[in-house]
């Protein structure tokens, strides 16, 4: 035989003198149904019973049931068997349910075989034999408090799960049709054709199939794989969220991953250990798809209705699910959009304390400081930033804001010939326009957005150069200048409203009127 197999008699005749003679011996075996077994499905059947059999008086833990399979998935442990994952956080503590500082079979048997079972769906259940009440190990207090830690900030997702190499016995045994349907249910998988087009999908097939051969073992992992798959497209769109990275999707996108959430629901059901979870997901993408990639630029009132949508389902989204920081942080930005910046304040705070290191929430929140008039706050946020990336203009140019808005005039200008003289021309000599327009120094403004227009084509400069004309009743210069922005980007809607504004009868009286870009 080749060198990775080990007859039973062998095994047998080893270690039952040892029991006999009063050793005390603890077998663990993860490998029933290993995909090497020979014999067919009969053969993985007949070593099962095998290896559950009793030996002597030996303690004995088997990942399964003489009839079921074992699962492994990317899902656990980055890509463990589910028994072997559950048993190793048992015995490092999660199974001391007394607080002994030890588990013992019974705590074992309990944890291992209520975790498996819960999340193989009761497809593989463990057996553990022996005196249960004798204590097994002893528990490190560090080592427990590690994993603790680690299982708190887990992100619980539904991985593809196989079965160890014994799907191809289970294929063969099936009849012409069943192969069929489950190829057929495999190519349509690798296809991406889950739900849709209503003629040949996925789903369809897996209905089928259980209809047909509702007992094959095959069911479990072709439900597990087809509700991972539902949950392909979701992943994609939050994957980079989870990594501080941006997501480069679309609404359309939002509203096929929510499609295919609700699919996955109904395939699992109410009682599904995720079923929380995932439609914690389906809300989240419901909002989306309604408000993906809406910035703060973007958003008018008459997108309020749709984003009034989105914050209740965002809301409903994280009651189910706490703790996950992208709903967190979208809801934090939608209350910023329509001004209730108290409620945005509290959520890029929560999501500051579940992602502590996150860029873009500390970014968020010295705004959302700023717009609650807590400057120091504000100021402090983007110091420390500005300290973490140096190079970054928008970081100074949202101190300077902070410092202007507080009254420190002096320090905003020198933030603003800071940025002109170290980090970026354009940003720094627009940032000193901005300060004397503030200060109603037309002049001095004019100069320094003509010399930032110098830099670059900035429609922007010229908008704000109208506008100081325009307050200063220049009316024909700040008419032409108007024009020069709208020239220079037609979709930009601040130069038509300042063009509208002077063609307003009285518009002498109408000064007031105006949009400045800061």
């Amino acid at each position: 035989m080749n060198d990775d197999v080990l007859e039973f008699i062998n095994l047998k005749r080893y270690l039952s003198p040892l029991s006999q003679r009063g050793v005390e011996m603890i077998f663990i075996i993860d490998a029933c149904h290993s995909g090497n077994l020979g014999g067919g499905v009969e053969g993985v059947a007949q070593t099962a019973s095998a290896l559950a059999s009793s030996w002597g008086k030996e303690y004995k833990i088997l990942s399964c049931q003489p009839n079921q399979l074992s699962l492994e998935s990317s899902e656990w442990g980055g890509g463990r068997g589910l028994f072997s994952l559950q048993l190793e956080e048992g015995m490092k503590g999660l199974a001391d349910k007394n607080n002994d500082g030890k588990v013992s079979f019974s705590e074992l048997q309990r944890y291992i075989t209520d975790n498996v079972a819960t999340y193989s769906e009761e497809k593989q259940i463990p057996v553990v034999s022996g005196d249960l009440s004798k204590s097994f190990i002893k528990v490190d207090p560090k080592t427990l408090a590690v994993l603790k830690k680690q299982k708190a900030e887990n992100y619980p997702m539904l991985a593809v799960a196989n079965t160890k190499g014994n799907e191809e016995k289970y294929v063969d045994s099936l009849d012409p049709a069943g192969k069929k349907i489950y190829l057929s249910f495999k190519k349509n998988l690798v296809d991406k054709k889950l739900i849709w087009p209503k003629d040949t999908n996925a789903l369809r097939d897996y209905k089928a199939f259980i209809k047909k051969y509702k007992d094959n073992p095959l069911i479990a992992t072709m439900r597990r794989t087809m509700a991972a798959s539902l949950n392909d497209r979701f992943n994609g769109i939050v994957g980079p969220l989870l990594k501080d990275e941006t997501s480069y999707s679309t609404k359309d996108e939002c509203f096929m991953a929510a499609a295919e959430l609700e699919d996955c629901l109904h395939l699992l059901g109410e009682q599904h250990y995720m079923y929380s979870n995932l439609k914690a997901r389906k809300l989240f993408m419901d909002a989306m798809a309604l408000t993906w990639a809406l910035s703060e630029t973007e958003y008018n009132i008459s997108l309020k209705p749709q984003v009034e949508q989105s914050i209740s389902y965002l809301e409903q989204s994280e009651a189910l699910e706490p703790n996950a920081a992208y709903t967190v942080s979208a809801l934090g930005t939608r209350y910023f959009f329509i001004y209730e910046y108290d409620k945005a304040f509290a959520k890029f705070q929560k999501y500051l304390d579940l992602r502590p290191n996150d860029f873009y929430s500390k970014y968020s929140l010295g705004i959302v400081y700023r717009k609650l008039k807590q400057f120091d706050k504000s100021e402090e946020l983007f110091k420390k930033l500005i300290e973490e990336k140096p190079d970054m203009a928008f970081l100074y140019s949202q101190l300077f804001d902070t410092y202007y808005k507080d009254g420190k005039y002096a320090e905003a200008l020198a933030v603003a010939r800071k940025i002109t003289n170290s980090v970026d021309v354009l940003t720094g000599l627009f940032a000193t326009g901005v300060y004397y327009s503030q200060q109603g120094n037309m002049d001095s403004a004019v100069y320094y957005y003509q010399l930032a227009k110098s830099t670059a084509d900035c429609n922007i400069c010229d908008n704000n150069i109208g506008v100081m004309y325009f307050v200063n009743n220049k009316i024909d210069s700040a008419r032409e200048y108007f024009n020069l922005a709208r020239s220079l980007d037609t979709t930009n809607a601040f130069p038509i409203f300042n063009l509208a504004t002077i063609d307003v009868k009285g518009f002498s009286d109408s000064h007031k009127r105006f949009c400045q870009i800061h």
